[in-house]
């Protein structure tokens, strides 16, 4: 018995403490679920939305890092890189296969082959 004349509650397995156990409104977790780390896509996927300054024709403009690889390897291609063509080619036939293609970049491949 305690000091007060009550008989101390048992403690046990599944019975702990009076001083141990939670108080009415306090969470288990207080600090919550950790947050899931981003993988290697998603960090790719922000990368290419990012917005970036660039000049053409001596204008500045503002371009994505995706729209600035493809212009980078269009003007390589025109200029007769054929590493870059091909690599322009096979990123027109792997977004074609996504159903994620654009006429524009279709056009502009088949005029370079024609150059080349």
């Amino acid at each position: 018995m305690n000091e007060d004349n009550k008989p101390e509650p048992k403690v046990g397995y599944g019975r702990p403490p009076t001083a141990s156990q939670w108080k009415p409104g306090q969470s288990g977790n207080p600090t919550g679920k950790r947050k899931a780390k981003k993988g290697f896509a998603a960090d790719i996927a922000e990368a290419y939305a990012l917005t970036i300054s660039a000049t053409l024709g001596g204008k500045p403009i503002q371009l994505t890092a995706k729209e600035a690889i493809v212009k980078a390897l269009v003007d390589k291609a025109e200029n007769g890189n054929k590493p870059a063509l091909k690599m322009l080619l096979d990123l027109r036939d792997h977004a074609g296969a996504m159903g994620d293609i654009e006429p524009l970049i279709v056009d502009m491949t088949e005029d370079l082959a024609r150059c080349l």
